[in-house]
């Protein structure tokens, strides 16, 4: 089905601060590891359909030049290297489990189960490889993304989707407090994307918004039908929208949700925010 096809697409986005030999509050480098959402470029480089190295992307970026990011500008993962001040080394990977039949509740739970046991067995890998310092960014509220919301006749978010969304990412906070419980050097800092993003799509005007339910590039209704392309149409002003396309959030989004995984505090960070993960 779609809901789970759109879990899968985001269901990893780690970030893993490699400082075995750093001293305290200082981070040597960055490993970033996920889907689109924190893509820079890499995507560039390989045999898929699915780029985002053409306009309109990238029209708010340095030079308004299309880098392979899906945004019209930068994204998360540039704003939480820019506030770590850091040189940074990016390796990009996904983990996907198809879940094209997973319609009904024990197939949606089935499916997250198994996305959870590719976690477990990722952060198993990345603490072998020497990661002691780890931010984990959850899985947002997809049901809300203008692409499932377009599906509907009353154009409101996908229950499934966002239920699913937090399933999981209650279940990877199970997984890294069991990992930090067995291995005593090991930090953690879980984002909870879905309880920050959702801020932005109830109150939008509140935090600055005025759209949160449409794209602001793309074609179709809501400019949710199609990707964003040379040929789509696109918002004036990207900063009052929550989403860029069918999926990605804009440049304004990625740098409030950065802000708030940096400096925030519980429900959004926990248990400790990405500065306090740093300075250890």
């Amino acid at each position: 089905m779609a809901v789970a096809s759109v879990v899968a697409c985001c269901s990893l986005v780690i970030m893993a601060l490699m400082a075995a030999a750093a001293t305290a509050g200082s981070v040597p480098a960055v490993y970033v590891f996920g889907d689109s959402l924190a893509d820079v470029g890499n995507n560039n480089h390989l045999l898929t359909l699915l780029k985002a190295d053409f306009s309109h992307n990238g029209m708010d970026y340095a030079g308004g030049k299309a880098t392979g990011r899906f945004s019209n500008g930068k994204n998360s993962a540039d704003f939480l290297v820019y506030v770590l001040t850091v040189l940074i080394r990016r390796t990009a990977a996904s983990f996907d489990v198809d879940a094209n039949n997973a319609a009904t509740p024990s197939q949606q739970q089935q499916y997250v189960a198994a996305l959870i046991q590719s976690l477990s067995g990722q952060l198993q890998s990345l603490y072998n490889l020497g990661a002691r310092k780890v931010l984990f960014l959850g899985t947002g509220p997809v049901g809300c993304t203008p692409s499932l919301r377009e599906m509907s006749s009353a154009k409101v978010c996908n229950a499934v989707g966002n239920a699913m969304a937090v399933q999981y990412n209650k279940a990877a906070e199970g997984v890294l407090s069991g990992m930090a419980a067995k291995y005593t050097d090991l930090h953690y800092a879980l984002f909870d994307s879905s309880a920050a993003l959702l801020r932005y799509i109830n109150q939008p005007a509140e935090y600055g918004f005025v759209e949160a339910k449409a794209a602001c590039c793309g074609l179709g209704d809501m400019n949710a039908k199609i990707a964003c392309t040379p040929l789509s149409s696109y918002c004036a002003n990207r900063s009052d929208h929550v989403f860029w396309d069918f999926y990605h959030p804009t440049e304004a989004t990625a740098q409030k949700l950065t802000a708030t995984a940096f400096d925030g505090s519980a429900p959004f960070i926990f248990p400790i925010n990405v500065r306090q993960l740093s300075a250890i």
